[in-house]
């Protein structure tokens, strides 16, 4: 069974389209659609933005069904000039940019208690890359809706300068943190719908998240065809 988790209507609508949903089972308060696509078993469900939110349903959802990996699906922002509107980012390693216990010995980013990083399942991303014009690199996760292009490179300049930044978001992280204690594969797969001003280009978020989420959606059909 594959555990499919994305915070906004927007980013499971499209999904919940192409998916044969024949069960909705409500758990404290969050809906799970239940199905089939391309003939394999899955559950989607949509978190709310941002990380506490996120972990609350990764954590519902590994403790309510028998889940084989998680998919986070999602918008998110570009943050590194290769990238451009629509372009499919996979990760690799998922760190916080927003999380600071440096004064107890750990990394800016690394939660204490916890790895460096949460690092993407290695066969679902090798999956991932038998498909064209994908990008594979590390996610940072933070409470932010990054706006500041500047602000938020000096920070991947200053503290994660030896890891290769594609992108931004508010909920791969603490989904990331949720599956490696509970000792599921996840991967998180994102559509680029916000390049900040790298170009001076000015496109609102709002006019990129429904085609973002097509574009996804019809990703994600091909990805779970494959197997």
């Amino acid at each position: 069974m594959i555990g499919i988790i994305g915070a906004m209507d927007e980013e499971i609508l499209e999904l919940k389209k192409i998916i044969d949903i024949y069960e909705e089972r409500h758990i404290l308060g969050v809906t799970f659609y239940i199905g089939d696509l391309n003939n394999k078993q899955v559950i989607l469900v949509k978190s709310k933005i941002g990380k506490v939110a996120s972990a609350y349903v990764a954590s519902l959802l590994v403790n309510n069904f028998k889940i084989d990996y998680i998919i986070n699906i999602g918008t998110c922002g570009a943050c590194h000039k290769k990238l451009k509107y629509l372009d499919i980012v996979i990760g690799s390693k998922i760190l916080y940019h927003d999380v600071d216990v440096t004064a107890f010995g750990y990394k800016y980013g690394q939660m204490a208690q916890s790895p460096e990083y949460f690092e993407c399942d290695k066969n679902l991303i090798e999956k991932a890359k038998k498909f064209n014009n994908v990008f594979i690199g590390d996610i940072v996760s933070g409470d932010e809706f990054v706006t500041d292009n500047i602000k938020m490179q000096n920070k991947i300049n200053t503290y994660f300068n030896d890891y290769d930044i594609l992108a931004c978001d508010m909920e791969s992280t603490s989904i990331a943190h949720v599956s490696y204690l509970a000792r599921v594969p996840f991967i998180i797969i994102r559509t680029i719908s916000d390049v900040l001003d790298f170009e001076g280009d000015k496109r609102d978020f709002s006019e990129l998240a429904l085609e973002s989420c097509k574009l996804l959606a019809h990703f994600i059909k091909e990805y779970v065809y494959e197997g």
